[in-house]
């Protein structure tokens, strides 16, 4: 198992940058929410450079590592902490609690310094986690913890969730650490957690961030739910939640599937490139060996061969190989490395059981640990000095002596990176599909509620300037039309008119017929004057048993005239249970100087006198 995963980490490395790399955007989303302050791009910013921090460990992993990229990996994984710390105090702030100041970060930073330049890039990284890591994590989850009991309920669970991850992150990220030569990085590390587990720490930190981001994620679709408020929304979005979960898993399957079809291709090949070189291995050593054999016979001198290949053997067989571009190894039958092409590592145990098989004097480099855990069989993968190897091995002839054969799986994951790339690049079609999809339906329901909002408005008007008996406009809108046409004439100089009317004899129709006939009567009236009159006329009921025609561009003679046409025509119509009705009109047309009121009282006046004079006339104001 733990073979097999390790054999993973490449993929393992970019789901976990590309976990914090949708936290980043998530959190950018959150800041761009009416009412939310900026410490949410502080939290992105931190998932940003913290996905491109495990990105860069992805790339040594595939190209190889030196001191100064490590130190640049140590560096930027420093200041994403960092940023989660000043997200933390920005948060407490914002609770009304008291942080620590800036000289907190010097504080922790003195540490890192000090042990990086005693110990080196690994502890400085060790002591990195130690410090920022474990603060600032586990003072996020804090805040996070704080936020939620002053949460709404329906989001409070979402904030605890979020703050166990953090705090689960904490101790992963902060507690086990690289193994560093002091206490406790040189017990509890990356390689302990391995070897105890079986499992890379690195897939139990992608997991976990993978956990923040979707715990925040979940945060951000129901914070904007809240904001859109719309149940047709808040419905789309747990089909798109079902849909991305569904699709996000999906991808990764595929993607993984891809990689290691990828890397199986060129691991097939590695394999089989391996079986020629040692043969080639093999061949070379029994040639000298055969050599040396044959020198031996024709002196008449015993076989020497059989406690292994003499120095001169092995000089003769480093001689031919010295252009050979492959990590070999000549070892003992206890595992100690007798001949190589990599020098540092001459004399140094390959497997465990090698102590004391060194020659006489040279017995350090056998102290030093075993770069394998166990013996080395033929045609396995298996870590060597930390990193993963395929293994051949041949036994020399009559001996317990062994050639071995490493081939890195450097070339095998530059192969999976293609699957990679291709997961990555499906990846973030994916999301911005579904980020398009959710802001159209979003934009949608937000047109739909203004357009509501509109109608409602719009309602409204109509009902404040409405007549709610006959449908005509009230006093209300006739008194805002007015004053626009005489606005309108005083700029113009243009004619305009007003025609006051009301119903002759209502009172005895009411009291006749009741009022519910009148009324009825009041609406037949009011839609039979409206067909009759010009498209540009208002008109409007004045209040009881009055109506007002505001006619634009008639000058008094007009009205007049347009008013006996309406007087004369409404005596031949018939109204219901009240037959014939007739309507008494009184007319003004604008003068210089006129108002609204001056205009009105004319045409009352002159409408008093039609009553005055008997009823059912036109009477023009002088």
């Amino acid at each position: 198992m733990s073979l097999f995963l390790n054999a993973q980490l490449d993929f393992i490395f970019f789901l976990y940058g590309l976990a914090f790399i949708l936290l980043a955007a998530v959190c950018f989303a959150i800041t761009g929410l009416p009412g939310r302050t900026t410490c949410f791009g502080v939290l992105g910013s931190f998932a940003l450079v913290h996905g491109c921090s495990e990105w860069l460990d992805l790339i040594a992993l595939l190209v190889g590592d030196t001191p100064a990229f490590a130190l640049v990996r140590t560096l930027l994984m420093a200041t994403s902490f960092a940023l989660l710390l000043e997200f933390a105090r920005r948060q407490a702030r914002q609770l009304q609690l008291e942080p620590p100041g800036p000289w907190l970060y010097v504080a922790l930073a003195l540490p890192v310094v000090v042990t990086g330049v005693i110990g080196g890039v690994d502890a400085a990284n060790a002591m990195a986690r130690y410090t920022f890591g474990v603060v600032s994590t586990f003072a996020t989850a804090w805040v996070f913890m704080r936020r939620a009991g002053r949460e709404s309920p329906d989001t409070r669970g979402l904030w605890m969730f979020a703050a166990a991850g953090f705090g689960l992150y904490g101790v992963a990220a902060g507690l086990i650490v690289p193994a560093a030569h002091f206490w406790p990085a040189n017990t509890a590390n990356a390689a302990s957690f391995t070897a105890a587990t079986g499992i890379p720490i690195q897939l139990i930190r992608g997991l976990l961030a993978g956990w923040i981001a979707i715990s925040l994620w979940l945060l951000w679709k129901r914070m904007v739910a809240v904001d859109v408020d719309s149940a047709r929304y808040t419905l789309a979005q747990q089909r798109i939640l079902v849909w991305t979960l569904v699709a996000t898993a999906s991808i990764i399957v595929l993607g993984w599937t891809l990689t290691q079809f990828l890397g199986g291709i060129y691991q097939r090949s590695v394999e089989e490139e391996s079986t020629g070189d040692i043969q080639l291995l093999a061949r070379l050593l029994d040639r000298e060996t055969a050599a040396l054999g044959r020198t031996a016979a024709a002196a008449g001198e015993p076989d020497s061969l059989r406690g292994g290949p003499p120095k001169v053997v092995v000089d003769a067989f480093k001689a031919d190989l010295s252009g050979f571009n492959r990590s070999y190894f000549l070892v003992d039958g206890d595992g100690m490395v007798m001949a190589t092409n990599r020098q540092e590592l001459s004399l140094r145990p390959l497997w465990p059981g090698a102590a004391g098989s060194a020659p006489a004097g040279q017995n350090t480099a056998s102290a030093r640990p075993p770069m394998a855990q166990r013996e080395i069989t033929d045609a396995t993968w298996i870590f060597v000095d930390g990193q993963r190897h395929y293994v051949r091995r041949r036994f020399a002839d009559h001996s317990r002596w062994s050639l071995i054969l490493l081939m890195p799986d450097s070339r095998v994951y530059a192969t999976r990176f293609l699957g990679i790339i291709v997961t990555l690049l499906v990846s973030i079609m994916m999301m911005i599909y579904l980020y398009g999809r959710e802001r159209l339906l979003r934009d949608r329901v937000e047109l739909e509620s203004r357009l509501n909002l509109v109608d409602v408005a719009r309602n409204l008007q109509l009902q404040a300037t409405t007549d709610p008996l006959t449908g005509l406009f009230n006093r209300l809108k006739l008194n805002e039309a007015l004053g626009s046409e005489l606005a309108r004439s005083q700029r113009h100089r243009t004619p305009l008119s007003l025609m006051l009317y009301d119903v002759d004899h209502f009172k005895a129709i009411n009291d006749s017929h009741g009022h519910q006939v009148g009324d009825a009567v009041l609406i037949e009236v009011s839609q039979w004057v409206l067909q009759r009159i010009r498209p540009s006329d208002l008109l409007a009921r004045w209040g009881g048993e009055e109506f007002i025609i505001l006619a634009p561009g008639s000058d008094g003679p007009m009205a007049y005239q347009a008013a006996e046409r309406l007087r004369i025509a409404m005596q031949q119509a018939v109204f219901g249970r009240v037959g014939t009705l007739s309507c008494s009109f009184g007319v003004s047309h604008y003068r210089d100087g006129d108002t609204a009121e001056t205009m009105l009282a004319r045409a009352d006046a002159a409408l008093y006198r039609a009553k005055v004079g008997g009823r059912n006339r036109v009477e023009l104001a002088a």
